[in-house]
């Protein structure tokens, strides 16, 4: 499989108004909801997370799977793979985030076209 289009996937969780991830977020220890806040991501239990972003506001957090840009040309990437490694991080995003998430994290695609 191959895209040409600017391509997004995540495993994680997201929160249709921000003023339901604002709480969530300060749920996280002091340090991590620093680094978050500052630079957009930071690591919680060995999985680089990063905040999820829609017209420039933060709508959710998760790691990220695949990030491919149009100007880098077209990508071509094995789709059995990429199950793969969804299904291995889905179980782990909900262990880095238990007590603070409830829900069971989700794969989100995003691509401007």
């Amino acid at each position: 499989m191959s895209t040409e289009a600017d391509t997004k996937i995540w495993v994680g969780f997201v929160f249709p108004e921000t003023d339901h991830l604002l709480p969530l977020l300060e749920e996280l220890p002091e340090e991590l909801y620093d680094t978050l806040s500052a630079y957009g991501e930071c690591e919680i239990g060995g999985l680089q997370f990063k905040l999820i972003y829609h017209a420039e506001e933060p709508i959710g957090i998760g790691v990220e799977v695949l990030d491919q840009s149009w100007s880098e040309g077209p990508a071509e990437f094995d789709v059995a793979a990429l199950h793969l490694r969804i299904s291995e991080l889905i179980p782990q995003v909900a262990s880095a985030l238990k007590g603070i998430v409830e829900s069971k994290p989700k794969v989100w695609l995003a691509t401007v076209l």
